[in-house]
């Protein structure tokens, strides 16, 4: 959710991922195959960052191997990687892969990415052969638009959001056309919460065939849908990972089976995996989350559950018609005029009819006290 808006402000805090050994590093010394080794949870997560990248066109109809994704077949860098989370360390990513010999063979095909102002919806997936018989469907997480962001926070009030929808019909599509293949699904923040539900919603024939899920650090779902029988059916494999100081990962959960990965970064930052360490070819487990990961998390969620749904649906309606009042026209370059955009924010809000204003402060003074305990 907090998403890729903050790559600018990431790399303006803190450089390059500042854990010795992250997934990049783990890349660069992985040198077996697919055939020879299986998936596991690091390249999960770094397949599941290539849904981030915006990939030529030809890859919408046509495969290609990722070696072979040369730098004059690829878009300018302002393109390729506006989406992603740390452009610059993503670029980085993109380039070890390539070399690889672990991913460099490994096919990319059925790239698609779908924004839409209208159904609010910002949706982006590719999938990846990586052995004759077993695929890879990454799924994108929020870019920078607001867009990306009011579909994030419709969650909160929508179900099922239309990236939702859309991330089923793609895995129901892709399988159909290779019946006697075998699928992991995965994505980074919104992208790991669409990869589980299109495995929860597909057909059983259709998920039988469905090796793991993994979700790194995305929010949870409704309460009603996590106690489902169609999430109970694939839950044994769904994989979910969150940094020790998670908060967006724990927006909506209401389960216990995530790991808690060490990062190098600190707060919301930890939303950037490329801060999350890896030992060997695991993540490098942490003990337990923080407790200000913990005091947020409770502190939002029973915020928005005290909300009737209409009432939720109104809070992000007013918040997003402010800010398409400004003059920051997606979240990076809200982030690099910080400056201007707060004190812009604070005349949209004198400039609402009384009527919103004295609701949006309401909410928002009943949040400052579910932060304080005293809800």
């Amino acid at each position: 959710m907090v998403m890729s808006a903050i790559p600018s402000l990431d790399e303006h805090l803190t450089g390059e991922a500042p854990m010795r050994n992250n997934v990049i590093s783990y890349v660069k010394q992985n040198l077996a195959d697919f055939e020879t080794e299986e998936p596991n949870e690091v390249d999960a997560l770094a397949l599941s960052w290539l849904s981030y990248f915006s990939l030529p066109k030809q890859l919408v109809c046509t495969g290609a191997k990722i070696g072979e994704l040369d730098d004059d077949k690829l878009r300018p860098d302002k393109e390729m990687y506006a989406a992603s989370f740390n452009p610059k360390t993503s670029k980085k990513l993109f380039s070890f892969l390539r070399q690889s010999p672990r991913f460099k063979n490994s096919e990319i095909f059925r790239f698609t990415e779908d924004t839409s102002t209208d159904e609010e919806k910002q949706f982006g997936a590719l999938c990846v052969k990586l052995k004759h018989d077993t695929y890879f469907i990454s799924f994108r997480g929020t870019d920078a638009s607001y867009v990306g962001w009011k579909e994030d926070f419709n969650l909160a009030y929508r179900f099922p959001i239309p990236s939702q929808k859309e991330g089923l019909a793609y895995v129901e599509k892709i399988m159909t056309a290779f019946p006697e293949a075998k699928f992991y699904l995965g994505g980074h923040s919104k992208g790991g919460n669409i990869a589980i539900y299109a495995a929860a919603l597909l057909k059983s024939e259709l998920q039988e065939r469905i090796i793991g899920v993994y979700n790194f650090d995305g929010p949870g779902f409704p309460t009603e849908f996590q106690q489902s029988d169609v999430y109970a059916s694939v839950s044994s494999r769904i994989h979910k990972y969150v940094p020790n100081a998670s908060f967006v990962g724990m927006l909506l959960e209401t389960q216990n089976g995530f790991s808690v990965v060490k990062s190098g970064n600190i707060s919301f930052l930890q939303h950037d995996p490329f801060s999350w360490a890896v030992r060997g070819k695991r993540f490098a487990s942490a003990a337990r989350r923080s407790s200000g990961s913990v005091w947020l998390e409770r502190a939002v969620n029973e915020w928005i559950k005290e909300m009737p749904v209409c009432e939720r649906e109104r809070v992000v309606n007013i918040i997003f018609s402010a800010l398409d009042e400004l003059d920051a026209r997606d979240f990076n370059a809200f982030f690099r005029t910080l400056y201007r955009q707060i004190p812009a924010l604070s005349r949209q809000y004198k400039r609402l009819d009384k009527e919103d204003r004295a609701f949006i402060g309401c909410k928002f003074e009943r949040l400052k006290a579910h932060m304080r305990g005293k809800a």
